[in-house]
C-alpha cells in the first residue's frame, strides 16, 4: 500500500507536527531563558552597585558623625579650660579684693587712731591751757 500510494516512499508521521511544535517551543524557551538570565544579571549588578553606594553612604555618614563629635568634644574641652582659667582668675581677684579690703580697714583704723590721738592731744592741750599748766610765751618756739 505504501509503495503504491506513496511514490517517494516517505511516510509522514502524525507526530512530526507535534515534534516540530515542541522543538519550536523549546527554542523559544531557550531564548526566553537567555533573556531572563541577562535581565537577572543586570538586576544583580544594579543591586550590588546600589548596596555599595548604600554602604559608602553609611560609612561617610558615620565619618561625618565622628568628625562632628570630635569637634564638639574639642570645643567643650576648650570651654572647660577657659572656664577653669576664669575661675582661677576670679579667685585671684577675690583674694586681691579681700586683701584690699583688709588694707582699707587697717587704714581706716589707723586714721581713726590718728584722729583720736590728735583729738586727744588737742583736748589735753586745751585742758592744760585752761588749767594754766601750759604757759604761752609770745616768743616762737617756747612754751
Amino acid at each position: 500500500y505504501i509503495y503504491k500510494h506513496v511514490p517517494q516512499r516517505k511516510v509522514k508521521s502524525s507526530l512530526s507536527s507535534v515534534i516540530d511544535q515542541a522543538k519550536e517551543s523549546v527554542k523559544q524557551q531557550r531564548e526566553q531563558a537567555k533573556q531572563d538570565l541577562k535581565k537577572q544579571r543586570r538586576i544583580a549588578w544594579v543591586s550590588i552597585i546600589g548596596a555599595a553606594i548604600a554602604v559608602a553612604a553609611l560609612i561617610y555618614g558615620g565619618y561625618q558623625l565622628i568628625v562632628s563629635t570630635i569637634s564638639i568634644i574639642d570645643d567643650a574641652r576648650e570651654r572647660i579650660d577657659l572656664s577653669k582659667k576664669q575661675d582661677a582668675r576670679l579667685d585671684e581677684i577675690q583674694k586681691a579684693i579681700e586683701s584690699l579690703e583688709q588694707k582699707i580697714q587697717g587704714l581706716k583704723k589707723n586714721r581713726r587712731e590718728n584722729i583720736n590721738s590728735a583729738f586727744q592731744s588737742q583736748t589735753e592741750n586745751t585742758i592744760r591751757k585752761s588749767n594754766g599748766q601750759i604757759k604761752t610765751n609770745p616768743k616762737k618756739g617756747e612754751k
